[in-house]
């Protein structure tokens, strides 16, 4: 029945009885019931009259018949859900109250009467016209075809699987969808649109203005990007230059060894990982730090006496050229800075070199000048972890996460630096205090001597 058309006509009825029951096969309704028996199949359904049963589940597309206008035809199909195709040579008007809620995939037809439309519209082949579209309040997927704004002011969200958005006025979200290719610099998409990189997306960045949110998918041709970039609910990990500013939104992250030609700003719930494993992340411009923010800091190798820890190769750090703005922080407002210890394989586990007992020192950040606002120092505007939900900085045991109090942070010319700083152990305390002790002692003899050398020959 691959190539066969089924025609249900009045009085007849056709029930899918599975899913592959009848192919490809073209079926027509035409006054009869058809019974899709709550399936979902591939079949296109060419409409006339009549009525479906049991189509809720249904994902396919009714294409009315005939040529002309097909809005009667479409207000008789009264089962909800149903997609309902319009193609070249057919006209529909999307006021008409019976239809304004319904899912309409336009393939080619003339479509009037959007202002008022509380429905899903889907272009796949020609183009709808918005211009001087008021009250539009359903939503709109390009599957192909265009959308021209004209010179409407819009914000309209769309989401993108193909074809193009136009308009000069246009400042709406253009969500690229999962599977789908997208190239910026090829101008499918109005310049004033934000497009969105959703998961399973492919965004090709290189040479585009439009501003960027990415929210997951492949994003490359950063490079030479000269739009605006925020990452939001997903990680961007970029080994390389980023040519342009930075936000980081809350839930959004960034990894990788970034090199960022402009400012990274970092929101309330945002995430800086750099590097791969232990990495750099360099910012061009000015870094940003909001209150709720997270430096997420691995510690590969923490050295010895003579060989300190580098950093970037042994653990993470920041490097701004510019200036660290700490302005929004307080002391009941902080930074976070979350400590995780690795091995070579990235697993978590406890640092090369770390002994409970010695102290050692890590740079988080170097900075060309510092911003504290009405801070006086920057010491109480930082909050250390030492645990997460999967990861924790271990101590030598290999399963006890260290005690977070043991850290302090502190400035040393136009670096911070993260410290170490152990308890001494009962028994140090003891060697200590014995040694002052001594010391007293040794003081108290050298001043009886010497009162007694000046009794014996005053001046």
């Amino acid at each position: 029945t691959s190539a066969a058309t089924l025609l249900v006509g009045s009085g007849s009825s056709l029930t899918f009885s599975t899913l592959g029951a009848y192919g490809l096969a073209n079926v027509t309704l035409s006054g009869g019931t058809l019974d899709l028996n709550s399936l979902n199949p591939d079949n296109v359904i060419t409409y006339v009259s009549g009525s479906f049963l049991n189509a809720a589940n249904w994902n396919g597309t009714v294409a009315p018949s005939g040529t002309g206008d097909v809005t009667d035809a479409i207000a008789s199909l009264t089962d909800a859900g149903l997609s309902v195709q319009v193609g070249s040579g057919q006209s529909v008007n999307l006021s008409d109250a019976r239809i304004k809620d319904k899912d309409i995939v336009v393939n080619g037809a003339s479509v009037n009467g959007l202002s008022g439309f509380n429905g899903k519209l889907a272009v796949a082949a020609g183009s709808v016209d918005f211009s001087g579209v008021i009250g539009f309040a359903g939503s709109v997927e390009v599957r192909g075809g265009s959308v021209n704004f004209g010179s409407a002011i819009s914000d309209i969200a769309i989401a993108y699987r193909g074809g193009s958005v136009t308009g000069a006025n246009y400042s709406g979200t253009v969500t690229v969808g999962s599977g789908v290719s997208l190239d910026l610099a090829s101008g499918a998409i109005a310049a004033g649109a934000t497009v969105r990189s959703g998961s399973g997306a492919t965004v090709n960045a290189a040479g585009g203005s439009n501003a960027l949110v990415y929210a997951g998918g492949s994003v490359s041709g950063l490079d030479t990007f000269a739009g605006a970039l925020t990452v939001e609910s997903a990680k961007l990990v970029q080994n390389g230059l980023i040519n342009t500013n930075v936000t980081l939104a809350s839930g959004g992250a960034l990894g990788g060894n970034a090199q960022i030609n402009g400012d990274l700003v970092q929101a309330d719930g945002s995430i800086l990982a750099p590097g791969n494993s232990p990495g750099t992340a360099l910012i061009g411009g000015n870094h940003v730090l909001a209150a709720g923010a997270t430096f997420q800091m691995e510690v590969l190798n923490l050295g010895d006496a003579f060989n300190p820890p580098v950093a970037g190769t042994d653990h993470d750090t920041v490097n701004v050229i510019g200036t660290l703005n700490l302005g929004g922080l307080d002391t009941f407002n902080r930074y976070i800075i979350q400590l995780t210890s690795i091995d070579g394989a990235n697993a978590n586990a406890t640092a090369t070199g770390f002994l409970a007992d010695q102290a050692f020192q890590l740079v988080l950040f170097t900075f060309g000048t510092i911003d504290l606002g009405a801070n006086e120092s920057l010491v109480d505007l930082f909050d250390v972890r030492t645990t997460t939900a999967n990861f924790a900085f271990l101590g030598e045991d290999g399963s006890t996460p260290v005690d977070a109090s043991l850290f302090n942070v502190y400035q040393d010319g136009n670096t911070v630096v993260l410290a170490y700083a152990p308890i001494p152990e009962p028994s140090t305390y003891g060697l200590i205090l014995g040694g002052l002790a001594l010391a007293g002692a040794a003081v108290r003899r050298r001043r009886a001597a010497k009162a007694k050398a000046e009794a014996k020959d005053p001046k």
